[in-house]
């Protein structure tokens, strides 16, 4: 039996482009932080941000999902399943 798969591209929750979200050490952890923290501008972009971005992975995208997955592999089937 041979069924479709649902190819979508990955997406990352940060991205790339937010470093201020990510790091490569301690130190550089720390220095980001302090950074964000001394900036209420940047913290209200990165907020914005990340507001867009948790639309991409709520429970109501992820169910839907799952349900068209179903739905694809439910009609790429034989009808005795």
């Amino acid at each position: 039996m041979k069924t479709s798969a649902v190819e979508k591209p990955t997406v990352a929750i940060i991205h790339p482009s937010q470093d201020d979200l990510t790091y490569s050490n301690i130190d550089d952890a720390g220095s980001k932080i302090s950074s964000v923290l001394a900036s209420p501008t940047r913290q209200e972009m990165l907020r914005d941000h990340l507001r867009h971005r948790s639309e991409l992975f709520s429970t109501d995208v992820y169910m839907e999902e799952i349900a068209q997955t179903v739905r694809i592999f439910l009609s790429s089937s034989p009808s005795n399943i």
